[in-house]
Parts: structure tokens; sequence; C-alpha cells
């Protein structure tokens, strides 16, 4: 059975799928999208271009004016190789231009998440339009995503709640894909299988699949164009590695298991219902979406990102793992 058919019941022409987080998560986007193409479902990938601060110092997305060799639309750009960006005089490979070279003719694109949740959906919206993408998928790589704001290791809900809000508002059909339970090392696996339990009692659970043994050489050809670290995480679990691993400087330990190799498939609106995205819907820009998050007293990546960077102009130096 095609993967497509499952999530969306019938064969759409095309999907779009969104890289919800920022960092390397546009690789696992990347990989998903392969495997549709594979089964003969076109598909194009959407991406926010917010890097981790190690490679980006800058709070906050790579504003869209700051790329090179991209062709700009309204709400949107293509990607071409050998893009890059310069923030603020810092040179910067984002994940999503490293890997186009992976890619074979992936169509990808960016959105601007300093105009919010509806920035990031009209961006979708007019990559759809220009593909016939009837269909799209939000992607995340963890499952953080499913947050609902109180739990100890959440560290990025901001960025994956735009993408999905945008994805379920979208009025495409839509599903939500939480690739590598855990992987990122912010919400326990258990966490994240409790909150798939709680929506597939809702009649919300469509898919999961695995990585096939016919994916590893795709997957590890993406990931090794791609910066990132949870990304790395599913093949290690298909390759049969177990065991406690340390990833973002130390700041996070997971549980490498089988598990991680699997992707669940949830329907959009139910997860969008049932998270923190319902809280972004609507915002117009970036920090509307970031306060209505700091009202539920919830702390954003934009927040540990600013942080940060009062850090590093007082101190003249990142800070160490314990102060993050």
């Amino acid at each position: 059975m095609c993967l497509a058919v499952d999530v969306f019941g019938y064969r759409p022409s095309c999907v779009a799928v969104v890289s919800t987080g920022g960092g390397g998560d546009p690789g696992s986007a990347a990989y998903l999208a392969e495997v549709l193409a594979r089964e003969g479902v076109r598909s194009i990938l959407v991406v926010l271009p917010w890097e981790r601060y190690v490679r980006d110092p800058w709070p906050g997305p790579i504003p869209l004016d700051a790329f090179n060799n991209i062709i700009v639309g309204s709400h949107a750009a293509r990607l071409l190789e050998g893009c890059y960006a310069i923030r603020e005089g810092t040179y910067i490979t984002p994940s999503a231009c490293s890997m186009l070279q992976a890619t074979r003719g992936l169509p990808v694109y960016i959105v601007d998440g300093w105009l919010g949740e509806l920035g990031v959906r009209l961006g979708l919206l007019e990559a759809a339009s220009l593909h016939g993408c009837e269909a799209a998928v939000a992607l995340d790589v963890g499952g953080d995503v499913l947050a609902s704001g109180g739990e100890k290791g959440l560290w990025s809900p901001l960025a994956d709640s735009l993408g999905l809000a945008a994805v379920a508002l979208s009025g495409l059909d839509s599903a939500a894909a939480i690739h590598s339970p855990g992987a990122d090392g912010e919400l326990e696996a258990r966490e994240v299988l409790d909150k798939i339990a709680a929506i597939a009692r809702e009649g919300g659970y469509l898919a999961a699949r695995g990585v096939a043994r016919r994916d590893l050489e795709l997957l590890e050809t993406i990931l090794d164009n791609t910066h990132t670290e949870a990304g790395k995480i599913p093949l290690l679990a298909a390759q049969g590695e177990t065991g406690t691993i340390t990833i973002r400087r130390g700041t996070r330990s997971l549980e490498i298991t089988p598990l991680q190799a699997i992707t669940f498939f949830l329907d959009a609106h139910k997860t969008f219902h049932n998270t923190l995205a319902k809280h972004v819907a609507h915002t117009p820009s970036l920090h509307e979406a970031n306060n209505r998050l700091n009202n539920l007293g919830i702390y954003t990546e934009l927040d540990l990102e600013t942080d940060i960077r009062r850090i590093i102009n007082r101190e003249k130096r990142p800070p160490t793992p314990t102060e993050l």
C-alpha cells in the first residue's frame, strides 16, 4: 500500500512536506519527501529556516532577504544550488541549502517565520499552488510538537507550533508526522507515545512507517549533507544502535531503541487542537506568537537564543552547558 494513500485516503498528485522545526529537521523532511516520490507521489519541501545558535548566532529564523541564490515569490522563495545566507555580516549555510545536492531535484522552498503563523501559511500555500499540491504533512523530529507546555525537557515549542498550525489551517488535506519519538532529547519517548495515544483515542491515528532497509542509503546520503544530531537517531536505530547518548553539547540525553526508526502519522486538525499550535494560530508576527506562549508561562527557543546572545555580548563567549 502507498504511504500517501494510508495517510490521506487517496493518492495526491503532490504533497508539500513542511519541516516544522529548525536545525536539521529539513533533512528528515526531505527523507519523507523522497519516500513519497519513490512511491510515485510528487512532493516539495517547505522549510522555516531556523538554525541552532551554534551555526547562526542571531536569534530567530533567518529572514528571507538574508538569502542569496534563491527565486523570490510573494510569500516563499525557492532555493537554488549554492544558496547561502549572510546575517549581520555572518556567513551561514543553512541546512536546507547544504542538503540540496543530496535531494536530486526536490523543489525546496523557505518561508518567513518572522511573519508568524500567517506568514508560514501563506508561504506554504504559495509553494503548494506552484506545484499543484493538494495535501501537506507537518513533520517534526522527536515529537515535541505534541507538547502541552509544561514538559520539563521542552526547549523549542515555537517553530514547531507555527508549522503545525500553518498546515492544519491551510485548507489542504493535512497530516502531522512524528518522526523518531524522543530523538531530539526534549520530550522523552514515553511522553511522546502517551500524547500520540491521546490523539489516537480521538480518532486521530492515521498510519505508522518504519525506516525500511532500502531507505538506509537514501537517509544516510541526506543526513551526510545536513547539520543535525537528532535527525541521525532514526538511522542509528535502524542500524541496531542502542543505549543512552547525549546531544546538543551534552545538554540533552536520550535512549536509542528501535522505536526511533518509526514515524507516526496523525490527523493534523486533531493534533492542532491538542497542542500549543492552537495558541499561535493567525498570528501576524513571530513576536506575537512568542508573546502568546510566554503568556502561558512557556519559555521558547526565541527566548533562549535572545538570552544566549546576551551572554555572548557580555562575556564574549558562548554559554556553557550548565548555563544553558
